[in-house]
């Protein structure tokens, strides 16, 4: 057997002119320590063995990389560093011992899991870098929760709260798009949960999403919806709370848990240009500005496109006087200043990769997703606001 041994002193990073990291069968390579092995541009194929120890697996570029292979892979800490919109795929599955950590870029599930030690967590999912996918694959985590208060196994997205002992617990967080009986059409997340203890929990549980995983929904009609039988029928829960913000769906006094999405029980759709997404709740330190003006009924917001590169335009339809519109990040900073005519297109330019906010008094607010990267702003002068 063919043995490769990389020590705790080196960090490494492979060039292959064959676009790839291959463990061939009867090679057993160790990773020793907390040795980091940089894989750029990089495909990891393991029909050997490897033996990753508590070292840390980055996958960098600027391409698609893929993990595959015929023996179980098992990593201490596998890092997302992508760029360019580029993503790692799983074609098999893989064990997580301590954190998948994302930098930059995707994690493609496909139709592979990740199953998480129960210590281990994901870290630094954002918008535009964190695990998804369009197959049937999963990230699935298995802790005790005795009397759980607010907690988020494994950092996965769903936050439980219960006085009653749940035992051990399996928690998968899937990406297909659910329906059913009682359920039209979800966002592209949900949740099985599986406690040993299945009964007169009054559990409180928060669904977390993503913006780009609403699925063309409008998240201000999102409710909490339960399946007891993996998806084939649903209950809409009543009293659902939700944060158009924080981008949550809670709801309290759960007697059981079991399978979860947001969704909603209509087929109308947004469309992300003409349409805005809607907001239940401000932002702490987003204020509406003020003036003297009248709005008509129903004044409606046009955003194309959403999300975007940094480049969009937006217009207000349905006023009858000028009004001030504010475009803020969501920690509350101004970006741009703008004052808008009914149906009047305004120019926005070079916005950095987040969410902002657009504001008017009046109107509820609108979340816009910029996934393109560069630094200036241009208002509606055509002047330069400056860096942020």
């Amino acid at each position: 057997m063919k043995k490769i041994m990389l020590s705790s002193f080196i960090s490494i990073l492979f060039y292959s002119s064959f676009g790839q990291l291959n463990i061939g069968n009867g090679a057993n390579w160790v990773v020793s320590g907390n040795a980091s092995v940089v894989l750029q541009d990089l495909n990891l194929i393991n029909n050997g063995t490897l033996a990753a120890g508590t070292g840390k697996f980055k996958f960098a570029g600027s391409q698609n990389s893929n993990i595959s292979g015929n023996s179980a892979l098992s990593f201490s800490t596998l890092e997302i560093a992508k760029t360019s919109n580029a993503r790692v795929n799983l074609v098999n599955d893989i064990n997580i011992g301590s954190s998948v950590s994302f930098v930059s870029g995707l994690l493609d599930l496909g139709n592979s899991k990740v199953v998480l030690a129960p210590s281990a967590l994901l870290t630094g999912e954002t918008e535009i870098s964190r695990a998804t996918t369009n197959g049937t694959g999963y990230l699935q985590i298995t802790q005790n929760l005795n009397a759980p208060n607010a907690t988020d196994p494994g950092n996965l997205g769903v936050v439980i709260s219960s006085s009653a002992n749940l035992g051990s617990v399996i928690v998968r967080r899937g990406h297909i798009v659910s329906s059913g009986t009682g359920l039209t059409t979800s966002t592209s997340r949900y949740f099985d949960i599986i406690p040993v203890t299945n009964s007169n929990l009054n559990a409180t549980l928060r669904f977390k999403y993503f913006d780009a995983e609403k699925n063309g929904l409008d998240e201000n009609s999102f409710s909490l919806y339960q399946s007891n039988n993996s998806g084939a029928n649903w209950s809409k829960l009543s009293g659902s709370v939700r944060n158009t913000t924080s981008n949550y769906v809670e709801r309290v006094g759960l007697s059981r848990l079991s399978r979860f999405t947001a969704g909603v029980t209509t087929t109308a759709r947004e469309n992300t240009e003409n349409t805005p997404a809607i907001t239940s709740d401000q932002t702490n330190d987003a204020q509406s500005p003020t003036t003297n003006f009248q709005l008509e009924a129903k004044p409606k917001w046009t955003v194309g496109p959403n999300p975007n590169n940094g480049y969009f335009f937006f217009s207000i339809e349905g006023i009858k006087e000028q009004i001030p519109v504010v475009l803020f990040t969501v920690d509350g900073k101004t970006i741009g200043n703008y004052k808008v005519n009914n149906g009047q297109r305004q120019q926005v330019s070079g916005l950095k990769n987040g969410m902002y906010i657009l504001k008017a008094a009046g109107m509820e607010a609108f979340k816009v997703l910029v996934q393109g990267s560069t630094s200036t702003i241009i208002n509606n002068t055509g002047k330069s606001n400056g860096k942020f």
